[in-house]
């Protein structure tokens, strides 16, 4: 037997060793064959077809306004049909015009309730309605036909006057065409057999202020109408007003006539109304607060400067245009109304009044309505155009 030498013993464990090596790495190395994990083959979304439904567009705001309008007025014709007090009151305004009278919320709405409890069997109904829009308002317009047991039908041609308020549709002013022309005749009637009255004015009787008590005119809204709240001491339970003028700026006001007036300011720019309850001059002279209600009113130039949030003032209508601002707050224990308007004509007239807001019912009832009584007229200083007053209103 041949022996093999140590030299080639070593040289064949090498060889082997690095054909085992060698194979080792070659089964450690997965083959194109192996069952590996792929990623998973997402299909494509199918095209849309062609009759596929579209989603529905989104109203104009126009049209939205206009089902708002729609709704508020079926709303209120059947909570008046329904004698329905809360719905009622959600309808209505703070405050508003019912049938040619300033009337607080609740006053309308105890009005509607009395009239249909007074009347069995009451409905109305409405046809033909029509909307238009002046400003911030929205008017309809319609033919309203109503019965009741043991009454013959009755139809008119009434509105119903919308404002936005508090984010909803609320009434400010409601009547009827036949009403509205009777209330006319009457003040027609009413201004014509008007008697001259004047404001008690007892400094005007001063000859170094050389002034003549202020005379009153017709008011442009109700000659008389009842208290608001708790009476003031000494002050009427019925209010009557007059129309008190402000030649140099040219502006009018309705003012109670139970106020005490001041003589004009030096320069003619206005004057000043006052209630004092009585026996004030005794507390005045003990440096207790003198009035319970006072108001300047008058105008001046504004040399054209408007605040941004003036809004159109709906007692005026055409050119020139006149915008309005309003503010109620509290200052140093009183309440404080301001009322302007803003003509292009660059005047600006104003009610600016302070009161006692123990008799808050009762005084702020009165500089709103002067406030909103409050109406450019022609002439002045400016020389303002003729120019025909709007009603009184709510606003």
């Amino acid at each position: 037997m041949k022996e093999i030498g140590t030299g080639a013993i070593v040289v064949a464990t090498l060889a082997l060793a690095s054909t085992v090596a060698c194979r080792n790495r070659s089964e450690a190395i997965p083959s194109s064959t192996s069952s590996a994990t792929r990623a998973p083959i997402v299909s494509a979304a199918p095209a849309p077809s062609a009759s596929a439904p579209t989603p529905p567009a989104t109203p104009a705001p126009e049209a939205l306004e206009e089902k708002a309008l729609e709704s508020a007025l079926e709303r209120w014709n059947a909570a008046t049909n329904a004698a329905d007090r809360s719905g009622l009151e959600a309808m209505y305004a703070k405050n508003l015009t019912l049938y040619e009278r300033i009337v607080t919320r609740g006053a309308a709405v105890k009005a509607k309730l009395d009239y249909v409890a007074k009347h069995p069997g009451f409905s109305q109904k409405l046809e033909s309605p029509s909307w238009s829009e002046s400003a911030e308002h929205r008017i309809a317009r319609f033919r309203k036909t109503w019965q009741s047991q043991g009454a013959a039908p009755g139809s008119v041609d009434a509105y119903l006057v919308f404002k936005q308020d508090d984010g909803a549709w609320r009434i400010i002013d409601e009547g009827d065409v036949q009403t509205a022309r009777k209330m006319s005749a009457k003040i027609d009637t009413f201004r014509k057999n008007w008697k001259e009255r004047v404001w008690d004015c007892p400094l005007c009787s001063d000859p170094e202020l050389g002034d003549d008590p202020p005379s009153a005119g017709p008011p442009l809204g109700p000659d008389r109408v009842k208290a608001s709240g708790a009476l003031p001491p000494g002050a009427p339970e019925s209010i009557e007003y007059g129309r008190a003028y402000f030649p140099r700026f040219a502006s009018a006001v309705d003012v109670p006539l139970f106020l005490t007036a001041t003589p004009q300011s030096t320069n003619g720019d206005g004057r000043w109304f006052y209630y004092d309850a009585p026996g004030a001059d005794a507390g005045a002279a003990a440096g207790e607060t003198k009035h319970l209600l006072e108001c300047a009113i008058g105008g001046h130039f504004s040399h054209g400067s408007v605040p941004a949030n003036a809004k159109p003032d709906p007692g005026h209508v055409g050119d020139p245009k006149v915008t309005t601002t309003t503010r109620l707050e509290k200052r140093d224990g009183v309440l404080s109304y301001e009322r302007y308007i803003y003509a292009a004509d660059g005047v600006m007239n104003f009610v600016l009044c302070t009161f006692d807001p123990t008799y808050e019912g009762y005084f702020y009832a009165i500089v709103q309505r002067m406030g909103r009584s409050m109406r450019a007229i022609s002439g002045g200083q400016a020389g303002r155009v003729v120019r025909v007053s709007q009603p009184y209103t709510a606003e």
